[in-house]
């Protein structure tokens, strides 16, 4: 094998070169054995593999990518078939694993597009008109604050219970009547 020959998944992509037919220079005498990238790429360095593991979490054409992973067999070891079931089930858990996690990436992106589309100018965006002037008047009702007149009683001792009664300092003693007796 030559000094550069790949390794791993991509040996199981190898050709034997032959002699051409009808080619009388050395027919003894095999040519060296030279191993093949795939076009989709190997798990020889670590771009090349990270493209190989968004290609199968995309789900697309995974299995076809197991099955050459399952090829290969030991660096400097020709390829068997179907020869590695661990890498098959590395596929699939991978698959699995990485469609999740890109199924959750764009689940994502839609909840947080919605949430800020919702949050613009007071959430109105993904309203209906009448929904709209629902919210409004809600809104106008809670700013309003009830305005709560008390009348004097007309008898004098209910008048001065109440001017003890509706006084600052009442309220401090009765708060701290209740603080102490908790």
């Amino acid at each position: 094998t030559p000094p550069n020959a790949s390794r791993g998944m991509s040996r199981s992509l190898g050709s034997i070169p032959t002699h051409p037919a009808g080619s009388a220079a050395h027919p003894d005498r095999p040519l060296p054995i030279q191993w093949r990238n795939p076009s989709a790429g190997s798990f020889d360095d670590i771009g090349s593999a990270m493209k190989l593991l968004y290609i199968m979490s995309t789900v697309d054409d995974w299995q076809y990518l197991m099955f050459r992973l399952m090829d290969s067999t030991h660096p400097e070891h020709a390829p068997q078939r179907r020869d590695s079931s661990p890498s098959a089930l590395f596929c699939i858990s991978w698959m699995l694993v990485g469609s999740f996690f890109a199924l959750n990436l764009f689940v994502g992106v839609v909840v947080d597009n919605f949430t800020r589309v919702k949050g613009e100018v007071d959430g109105s965006a993904t309203m209906t008109l009448e929904q709209q002037q629902w919210l409004h008047t809600m809104l106008a009702v809670r700013r309003q604050q009830p305005v709560r007149v008390l009348r004097r009683p007309s008898s004098p001792v209910r008048r001065a219970l109440f001017r003890v009664v509706t006084s600052h300092s009442f309220e401090i003693f009765i708060l701290t009547t209740v603080v102490l007796n908790v």
